[in-house]
């Protein structure tokens, strides 16, 4: 059976004390079809840069600035 695909969103702005969890929390979601979208909206700290070093390996996962 193949399972629809589930898009887990994540907002983030000015996170990147705590962004990084979310990302690992989404990723332990056991649906096998899933695509994580995490949103930076125009965050002035290091979020953006978090974001990439945690997602730079996960290839259902994708930021938007």
């Amino acid at each position: 059976m193949k399972f629809p695909l589930i898009t887990i969103g994540i907002l983030s702005y000015n996170a990147s004390d705590t962004i990084q969890r979310a990302i690992q929390s989404a990723c332990r979601q056991n649906w096998e079809n899933k695509e994580i979208l995490i949103i930076d909206d125009a965050s002035t700290d290091k979020s953006v840069s978090v974001i990439q070093n945690t997602i730079h390996d996960i290839p259902y996962a994708r930021l938007i600035v």
